[in-house]
């Protein structure tokens, strides 16, 4: 009788397909730090301004590289991504910090009347290897930081430092509640109390010297 060569292989490949990959993060506390090093980059205005945003907002790369003036509403201070943008296909409504809607506004001194909020020198939205560049040039190597490890600092923060429910921060980062009886009699956002943690969250990465005891957040 002949072996099956294929024995075995749905196993293995199953394994690998659950495998769990953890982007690397630097850590809450250091936020504060990296912001100030950002800031002195010698790098394109959109980048720096791109990359600060995406850590104040909780966002998912493409989510601020591809933002568009659209989806702003300035005298709300909400940020509307549209389901077609979002990763579960879900709108998403980002509530905007005082530092987030100031990088906004310069962004929109300095693009004018361009289509994207951080556009690269041709008009066309930055990329994503542009962002993992500037990380790189700052001297965060793979294994130290990742542009999407900036969302596992806020996670950490909002449960450490802010202390706020997990359902409150799970929706700032707009991730599917997988209780799906809980999901589907859900009728809020949090969009009120996600207001008061994202400004507390940039009040934290402005505060020079923040630490693992949030003795920075009001």
């Amino acid at each position: 009788m002949t072996a099956n060569p294929t024995t075995g292989v749905s196993d293995v490949l199953g394994r690998e397909r659950n495998d769990k990959r953890h982007h690397a993060a630097i850590s809450f506390a250091d936020v504060s730090k990296f912001i100030e090093h950002l800031r002195r980059r010698k790098a394109l205005q959109s980048t720096r301004l791109c990359f600060e945003f995406l850590i104040l907002t909780a966002a998912r790369s493409g989510e601020a590289r591809l933002a568009n003036w659209t989806e702003f509403d300035l005298k709300s201070g909400l940020w509307t991504i549209p389901a077609l943008r979002m990763k579960g296909r879900i709108e998403h409504v980002v509530p905007l910090g005082q530092r987030a809607l100031e990088i906004v506004k310069m962004a929109r001194a300095a693009s004018q009347e361009g289509e994207y909020l951080f556009p690269s020198k041709s008009g066309t939205p930055l990329s994503d290897m542009t962002l993992t560049k500037l990380l790189r040039d700052m001297d965060y190597g793979a294994e130290q930081a990742t542009v999407h490890g900036m969302r596992s600092a806020f996670k950490d923060w909002c449960a450490v430092v802010a202390k706020v429910p997990d359902e409150v921060s799970e929706a700032a980062l707009a991730h599917a509640d997988k209780d799906r009886v809980r999901a589907a009699y859900r009728r809020t956002n949090y969009v009120d109390a996600r207001r008061s943690l994202m400004e507390s969250w940039g009040a934290y990465c402005a505060a020079k010297g923040a630490d693992g005891d949030g003795a920075q957040v009001e």
